[in-house]
């Protein structure tokens, strides 16, 4: 259970691992990586996930090969993904069917929070920070990338710096 967020520029998500059981695993955990590819023709910046995190090299084999959905695992379900191209997001649900966004998207059990705050106008960070706040799921250090970035990495964002609204 997660929060991913993006606004149009940057992806972030939280660090915390929570169990389908509700417990909430030891450690931090990066929920972004950087994917060469396309997708839908697009060159591929960026994946956040989401859900069952065990299958994640081969969900991100499958995402930089094009994303085919009848190439899709059944082995996947539980892992969704928000991948971003240098012109637009896409949200692949449970079972790998895509739909696209070109302005804001936010997925996860905070998700509903990140994209409340969004639509208020603030960043992808404090989108994240502020389901923090709120979701019992979400949690942990913010973890962000600039994907219009000429060399993107994976940034740290201590709450508080996110906090500041």
């Amino acid at each position: 259970m997660t929060t991913v967020a993006y606004d149009g520029r940057y992806l972030a998500t939280d660090s915390q691992a929570t169990g389908s059981d509700g417990e909430i695993a030891p450690g931090e955990y990066t929920k972004i990586a950087l994917v060469e590819g396309t997708f839908k023709g697009e060159p591929l910046v960026a994946i956040a996930y989401a859900g069952n995190p065990f299958p994640r090299e081969e969900y991100l084999d499958w995402v930089a090969a094009g994303a085919k959905r009848e190439e899709y695992s059944e082995d996947w379900d539980g892992l969704m993904g928000m991948i971003v191209t240098n012109a637009n997001a896409y949200y692949i649900d449970y079972k790998g069917f895509s739909m696209r966004s070109n302005s804001i998207a936010a997925m996860g059990s905070g998700q509903t929070y990140a994209l409340s705050a969004m639509y208020l106008g603030r960043g992808a960070a404090q989108a994240v920070h502020h389901a923090i706040q709120r979701d019992a799921y979400s949690g942990g250090s913010i973890k962000m990338l600039d994907c219009q970035s000429e060399q993107p990495s994976i940034q740290i964002v201590s709450q508080e710096e996110s906090g500041k609204w």
